[in-house]
């Protein structure tokens, strides 16, 4: 595909999006709804970020395994969290 339309897609998706790094967790970028559902002024907000930072309950030990585990299958992970 087209950088240019994935990056559309990512910006323009009406669910809030970030894309996180597998090894430590941290927000490499997030999308528009993102920035609203925060009420974040940019995206510096939440760069450097672990992105369990913003949520209400901190995943466990094991949960965190299993996303990482899912990650590395190839499979990848995508679930609200609260």
């Amino acid at each position: 595909y087209n950088q240019k339309i994935l990056e559309t897609i990512f910006d323009e998706s009406p669910d809030a999006l970030f894309l996180i790094n597998p090894e430590d967790y941290q927000i490499l970028k997030c999308n528009k709804k993102g920035l609203e559902m925060f009420e974040a002024n940019n995206e510096a907000d939440f760069i450097g970020k672990r992105g369990f930072h913003f949520h209400k309950i901190t995943p466990t030990e094991a949960e965190l395994q299993e996303i990482t585990d899912a990650i590395n299958s190839g499979k990848g992970w995508a679930k609200e969290y609260q």
